[in-house]
């Protein structure tokens, strides 16, 4: 089916705002969330749609807090899991993995990769899969810092296990929680472990 640029109106839909350009070739200079569909309608056809797979990356952790290994492999299928529910596609290149490491701190190598294609100009992938918010980070002031700033980068995030979304308007408020709830199991996992010694 061809369409002749005059006569196409480009309807883009994501996070349930709307802009259109005139013609088809017209491009948008500004970071967006995931797109979800295209609407493209002609003279002839109006509303013909062309539904468009929202593209994944999956970022795995798994920590030397007495946390098994095989743990990366429960991980990333419950994303793939995620993914093939809602018809999302996985990018195999963008899977992010780091092991063993803690999650209090951010200065991790898969993590720092999975920041940096996420902030780059060309945005290679529209949302992050993780198994939970503490594969992330388990510090509170870090967790807000990461979502923001994949936000301005137009990233959207699921936590697949916790049900979090970060297109859903509560996100904010239970990735707080959740965050609230990370620190204080590293807290207690460090008192623990100094009685230990």
């Amino acid at each position: 089916m061809s369409y002749s640029p005059e006569s196409v109106v480009v309807q883009i839909e994501f996070t349930g705002q709307k802009q259109n350009s005139t013609t088809a070739s017209k491009r948008i200079r500004r970071p967006i969330a995931p797109i979800l569909s295209l609407t493209l309608a002609t003279k002839s056809k109006p509303g013909h749609r062309l539904e468009l797979r929202a593209r994944c990356a999956v970022y795995a952790r798994f920590s030397s807090e007495r946390q098994s290994p095989t743990s990366i492999d429960d991980q990333v299928p419950k994303c793939r899991e995620q993914a093939e529910r809602n018809e999302w596609e996985v990018l195999e290149r963008h899977l992010y993995v780091d092991e063993p490491v803690s999650g209090v701190s951010t200065e991790r190598d898969g993590l720092e990769k999975l920041l940096a294609a996420a902030s780059h100009p060309s945005r290679p992938f529209d949302c992050i899969l993780i198994d939970d918010s503490s594969r992330l980070t388990r510090r509170l002031a870090d967790a807000l810092n990461l979502y923001e700033r994949l936000a301005f980068s137009g990233i959207r995030v699921v936590a697949v296990s916790q049900g979090v979304d970060t297109e859903n308007p509560q996100a904010e408020l239970l990735i707080g929680v959740h965050g609230l709830i990370d620190a204080d199991y590293w807290r207690e996992l460090g008192q623990k472990t100094h009685r230990g010694m």
